[in-house]
This record gives structure tokens, C-alpha cells and sequence, in this order.
């Protein structure tokens, strides 16, 4: 199961029919099932859909921590309960989302009516919700009393849902691209009045995560997304005036709306073989191969940090519970990486290798082995070249950043009160150096 494509099924493009059902019905007398991590309780649901959920789940947390750059608060004795539920007479699925404190714990609730008529979508956008609003209520407590309101439109977070998942980016992009070469477009100030939007898969997300995906560079450079939970947590609305001065850093609600048509403008001049992964997708790639020592029940000594990486595995290689971690990791790896992007699959394909070999190493070695297992260097040569393919993925996340960053410069110098010019030569130039620096640097000597 990949991080987008869960329980193998792909998000459907807008305007065609829902995709197949993907949860079987509720199903009475299961026993709870929880994480990994204890995040997360899962009620009534099929057990196989209980531990893909569970996989699925954790993994959005990881894109959305690698997003605001602030780990999703969870206490000691906080979890997100998910139930499911049937109500057939209803005729479709549903998901209902509540919170409430118990002895100053936050408790929250996501409660699936009929799963096996729920959308994707639907749960992803419920699951940032939650988590949004876990960040804000932490900030809430820590402002002290006096604080209320907390505002959270739709617009921000549905928005962020659709901006999470690349695949979703691209499927968004390609109609609000279409929209716009058909003179459909919505405007800036337009969407920063979403506050609330219907249940489901509506096209006005399509546009929501676009808006986002653009505003989270500025947002993250110039606002910070803690200051951005604080400003929710004081009330205080995320409308096109704060989106205006704070985050576009410009004074006139129009010269933000022009920005924004600008933006579209260039959707279209980006090429192709560019965004089948994205930064944040590099980033939880390289959360999931953190090992936490609390997860594995791994002894607290002075020589074990509370978060490990590979390397400290062939380190500490002769510790028992060093094989249940490779084990672990290797069917994690599976799970989270399936049908993603061919060069994150290779990526993942050989650190997945590594806990093999490292597997092999141990049984050769344990009582009773034939001690004729990989030698060490050899277990250390292919973690050597799984982080080297981690480091180059990195590198072209970065040459893909500036070349955007270049298209979207070079589209503001155009900026005047007329159309933007039909010449396009501009844009060509800056393709071609993009083409060059990609050559110089897959050509650059090691």
C-alpha cells in the first residue's frame, strides 16, 4: 500500500465517476487494533483494512510534519479513536470528526459511516483536519486563558489535504489548468472566502490545493507555520488581507490577485518530466527510515540515542533486537513505498536490501548459523549506496526548486497592467539552463 495509491486504488480524475469502493463494511466483534506508534485506535473495521489504515495514517503524519516542520503534538495518553460504523438507510458514506478534553487530554473522534462508500479523500482531508486542529489547541493552551475562537476555514485546510499528495497535486493541477484555458478561473480573494465547503470530492478543492501548494513556500519563509497555528489559535482569520501583507509580503490586494494569475499562467510552461516526486515525499522517505527506540522496545543505555538511523544498526549489530527492527522496516518500506514514483521505488528498493543483508549477517552469525553470510563490508558498502541514492534524489529536488523558482521570477518581471506577452522566449531560455545545469550536474565528476 503506497502513501497515495491506498489499498491500491488511485485517486480519480475530476468530472469522471467515484473511484471502486476500498474499505469493506463494518464488522461486528473485531477487536480493537492500534498503530505502531499507539496514534491511532482503530474500531469495527475489516482487520486487513484496521492495519492498512494504520500504515496509511502514520504516514500522513509524517508528510504533514515534513510540511509545517513541527511534529503533530501527541501526549502519553492521546489518541485519535476511528470507528466505523453502518447506517445503510443513509445511502452513502460519511465521516464525522469531534474532540473533547478528559482530564485536560485531548481526545478526538473520527467516526466512518458506512466505510465501504467513503472516498479516499474524505478520510485525508478529516485526518489533516484532526491534526490541524491538534496544533492549534496546543497553541491555545499555551496562549493561556482568555484566548478563544480559533478559526479554521476550509479553504486552509481542505487545501492542504489536496497539496500533501503529489499525485493529487498533478490530478489538480491538470484542471485547474484546463479551467483556465477555458477562462474559468477562481480568483484569490474568491478562494480566501471558502470557509466552509461540502463534504466530499468538490472541484473547488481542486483549486484549494493548488492554492496552498503555492502559498506554503512563502508561508513557511516569510509567516512560519507555527506563526500561522498561533494566528488560528487567536481567532484571527486566514482572509485575503492577511494572505495579501503576510504572506505574499504585498500591499495591495491586487497586486496579489495579479501574482496569482500569474502563477497559472505558468503552469502550463513547466515541463513534463518534472514533479513525479516532490520535496515532501524525499522527506518522509527519509522520517521512515528513523528508528525510534521507544517503537521497538529497544533498552535506554547511554550508547542507544532515542532515535536512530541505519548506520547505527551495523553499530550496534550484535544486539538482539536489531533483527526485529530490520524486519519491521523492511515490510514498512513495502507498505509506504508501493506504486510511488520509480525514483523513490529504487531508493526505498535499497535500503530495504540493506536490512536484508544486515538480516543475513545476523543469522550466518547467530548460534547454529553457517557463518557463511555476507561479510560486514559488504553490509556496509549497500547501506553506503542506499544513502547515496537518498543524496542524489535530494540534489534533484533541489536543481527542480530553483528552476521553478527561476519560471515563476522570470513571470513576474512581466508583469504590467497589460496581458502577458505571447512570446514565449524567455521561458525557452530559462528551460535550456535548467537542461544544462541538469547535464552539469549528472555529468559532475564524484
Amino acid at each position: 500500500m503506497g502513501l497515495v495509491l491506498m489499498l491500491g486504488q488511485p485517486f480519480p480524475a475530476w468530472g469522471t465517476m467515484d473511484e471502486d469502493p476500498f474499505l469493506r463494511p463494518m464488522e461486528g466483534g473485531i477487536p480493537p487494533m492500534t498503530s505502531s506508534s499507539r496514534r491511532f485506535i482503530f474500531r469495527k473495521f475489516h482487520p486487513e483494512d484496521s492495519a492498512q489504515l494504520a500504515v496509511w495514517m502514520e504516514q500522513v503524519v509524517t508528510r504533514l510534519e515534513a510540511r509545517t516542520g513541527i511534529p503533530v503534538p501527541f501526549n502519553r495518553f492521546e489518541a485519535v479513536r476511528v470507528d466505523a460504523t453502518a447506517e445503510p438507510e443513509i445511502g452513502h458514506g460519511s465521516v464525522h470528526l469531534s474532540q473533547v478534553f478528559i482530564d485536560e487530554y485531548l481526545q478526538q473522534r473520527m467516526t466512518v459511516t458506512n466505510p465501504e462508500q467513503v472516498q479516499q479523500e474524505m478520510l485525508l482531508e478529516g485526518l489533516v483536519k484532526l491534526f490541524l486542529n491538534r496544533y492549534i489547541v496546543n497553541a491555545w493552551k499555551e496562549a493561556g486563558p482568555g484566548k478563544t475562537g480559533m478559526v479554521l476555514p476550509d479553504w486552509f485546510s481542505a487545501g492542504l489535504a489536496q497539496s500533501l499528495m503529489h499525485e493529487l497535486v498533478n490530478r489538480n493541477r491538470d484542471y485547474v489548468t484546463a479551467q483556465w484555458h477555458q477562462g474559468e478561473i477562481l480568483g484569490l480573494g474568491k478562494l480566501a472566502s471558502l470557509r466552509t465547503l461540502p463534504a466530499g470530492r468538490v472541484a473547488d478543492k481542486a483549486w484549494c490545493g493548488e492554492l496552498v501548494f503555492w502559498l506554503s513556500k512563502p508561508l513557511g519563509e516569510r509567516v512560519g507555520w507555527g506563526k500561522l497555528i498561533q494566528r488560528i489559535a487567536e481567532g484571527k482569520d486566514l482572509d485575503m488581507a492577511w494572505v495579501t501583507r503576510s504572506v505574499l509580503g504585498m500591499d495591495r490586494t491586487r497586486d496579489a490577485e495579479k501574482r496569482w494569475d500569474l502563477h497559472l499562467a505558468t503552469l502550463t510552461d513547466r515541463p513534463s518530466d518534472l514533479g513525479r516526486f516532490d520535496v515532501d515525499a524525499v522527506i518522509a522517505l527519509k522520517k521512515s527510515l528513523h528508528i525510534h527506540r521507544a517503537d521497538f522496545g529497544i533498552p535506554h543505555r547511554d550508547d542507544i540515542p532515542a532515535r536512530l538511523e541505519p548506520a547505527d544498526l551495523i553499530r550496534l549489530r550484535d544486539e538482539d533486537w536489531v533483527s526485529r527492527v530490520c524486519i519491521r522496516k523492511r515490510a514498512d518500506l513495502k507498505q509506504m513505498w508501493a506504486g510511488q514514483a520509480v525514483e523513490l521505488v529504487a531508493a526505498a528498493d535499497r535500503f530495504d536490501e540493506f536490512f536484508r543483508i544486515l538480516l543475513s549477517y545476523k543469522a550466518a552469525r547467530a548460534p547454529g548459523g553457517t557463518e557463511q553470510g555476507p561479510a560486514l563490508v559488504e553490509v556496509e558498502h549497500i547501506l553506503q549506496d542506499a544513502q547515496t541514492a537518498l543524496d542524489d534524489l535530494e540534489k534533484r529536488m533541489a536543481l527542480q526548486s530553483k528552476y521553478i523558482e527561476n519560471v515563476e521570477d522570470a513571470m513576474e518581471t512581466l508583469e504590467t497592467d497589460d496581458e502577458p506577452p505571447a512570446d514565449d522566449d524567455g521561458m525557452e531560455i530559462l528551460r535550456q539552463q535548467f537542461l544544462d545545469s541538469l547535464l552539469e550536474n549528472r555529468t559532475a565528476p564524484d
